[in-house]
């Protein structure tokens, strides 16, 4: 039974909350909590969302307010919902209100790899001051973010590891942000910059009636980077080009992201807003857009003949679509259709840095050494087989940096023998012939390659043995 419930802090996740109510209820474990707000003590509980509450726990929860509301200002959807269309919004609130488990399949949360709640160290020591505790803030956990707003200084990773597959548990703030953390500023004015944009946009009333798709209203902001007078065909690579130049020193969309986003193919929030961002769309305009969608393409190209010919639209769409059927139908209009050809230097640019890391961390990988090769790298970054083959640069970065079978032993060979040590165990030739699988030729020609002068000097030894 609960007795109380704590109320809500600026900008806390209702996590948070829950965390708070944990420590103060007296519970002697989590699980404890999570069987008062679930029902059931094998909950996972959201860090971001919400799960299904108990109706007493519900009550608590909402006090004055109304489930509506608590979604609203201390969960995550309002970042990630704005601009998805209409019926996919208003399906993924109605699933978070009615504490359905297929909101997550309606909004789009993008993939970052490991996350862990994070926190501001000055935010942090502003709670602690003034509320006598710190607590999980939801900008914070905004992804992709690097600085707080307020702040202007990097943001932290905590030890708390967002993921479904982690040990559910209750983790409030004051116990698991250290007492002290070192503060770091962001000196790149454009990544303040683009924060504060972002997060403003997110602080915005929320609109579910508008119906105009965000890469429509997108696409008709380009304006001079049009080609074309009908302004149907846009210059992607030069818009691409100038993008990347303005987020020169930050994380942007690859190509096909930013193409997606263009063309509204993609919902990606932070890219979205990068991309709004560079276009200098101000915060109260991309937050309220038109309630109808306006005509775009090839419809809005009919609707100006409509109106200056003076004939019904749906007859000059009627015709245009038409003759876009027979063009299709005859060979000479097929060829300009289908699958384009891929922009390979392009790609081999973006993919260059990528391919340095991948092979950087190959190399350094702690534990046993890891031979570096074509198959290794692409497994990392998910690249088709055979694909470095039409990238130059990576495919030549990659064989810049392969070992011979000699001097991949020596590393191992070095491995081996502070393995060897660290146990305590006898060193001998045979020992370290066995844990690398190799023969005494093998150890013969790999001498040249070992680095440690040390390491080389015993196994000298070891072979004269």
């Amino acid at each position: 039974m609960i007795a109380f419930f704590p109320d809500a802090y600026p900008d806390e996740l209702l996590y948070s909350r829950i965390c708070r109510y944990h420590i103060r209820s007296g519970n002697y474990c989590s699980a404890f909590t999570i069987d008062d707000m679930y029902g059931k003590r094998t909950v996972h509980p959201d860090m971001e969302f919400l799960n299904r509450f108990t109706a007493d726990a519900l009550k608590w929860i909402c006090g004055d307010d109304d489930l509506k509301t608590v979604i609203m200002t201390q969960t995550m959807y309002p970042f990630y919902a704005r601009f998805l269309p209409k019926e996919r919004k208003v399906k993924a609130f109605s699933s978070l209100v009615g504490q359905e488990g297929n909101w997550s399949n309606l909004l789009c949360l993008p993939q970052t790899g490991a996350r862990f709640l994070r926190f501001c160290p000055l935010c942090v020591a502003e709670d602690r001051d003034q509320y006598g505790e710190t607590y999980w803030h939801r900008l914070h956990q905004i992804q992709r973010i690097r600085v707080c707003p307020k702040h202007g200084c990097f943001l932290e990773n905590s030890e708390i590891r967002i993921a479904s597959k982690t040990k559910p548990g209750l983790y409030d703030a004051e116990s698991y942000v250290p007492l002290s953390t070192s503060v770091e500023v962001c000196r790149n004015e454009r990544e303040l910059d683009f924060t504060r944009y972002l997060v403003a946009v997110g602080g915005q009333p929320f609109d579910f009636e508008t119906e105009m798709p965000i890469g429509i209203f997108l696409h008709d902001k380009l304006g001079a980077y049009f080609t074309t007078k009908s302004r149907l065909v846009v210059d992607m690579d030069r818009l691409y080009g100038d993008y990347c130049e303005f987020f020169a020193d930050m994380e942007k969309a690859s190509f096909e992201v930013f193409r997606k986003i263009v063309n509204a193919y993609s919902y990606d929030v932070y890219f979205l807003l990068s991309v709004a961002f560079f276009l200098r769309i101000s915060v109260e305009e991309i937050t309220s857009l038109p309630k109808q969608p306006e005509f775009h393409g090839l419809e809005k190209l009919y609707s100006d003949l409509a109106k200056k010919y003076n004939i019904d639209f749906s007859i000059v769409s009627a015709i245009g679509k038409d003759v876009q059927r027979f063009l299709n139908s005859h060979s000479y209009a097929r060829r300009h259709c289908g699958i384009q050809a891929k922009n390979w230097a392009r790609l081999d640019d973006e993919l260059l840095p990528k391919v340095q890391a991948a092979v950087t961390e190959v190399i350094n990988a702690a534990g046993r050494p890891q031979k570096l090769s074509f198959a290794k790298i692409q497994k990392r970054l998910g690249l088709p087989q055979k694909h470095l083959d039409n990238l130059p640069q990576c495919k030549q970065y990659i064989l810049d940096h392969m070992e011979t079978q000699p001097e991949y032993w020596a590393r191992e060979i070095e491995w081996a023998v502070a393995e060897v040590k660290t146990q305590n165990l006898p060193l001998t030739r045979t020992r370290i012939q066995d844990m690398l699988n190799i023969r005494q030729t093998d150890l013969i020609s790999s001498l040249p390659f070992i680095k440690d002068k040390g390491v080389k000097r015993l196994i000298e030894d070891l072979l004269g043995d």
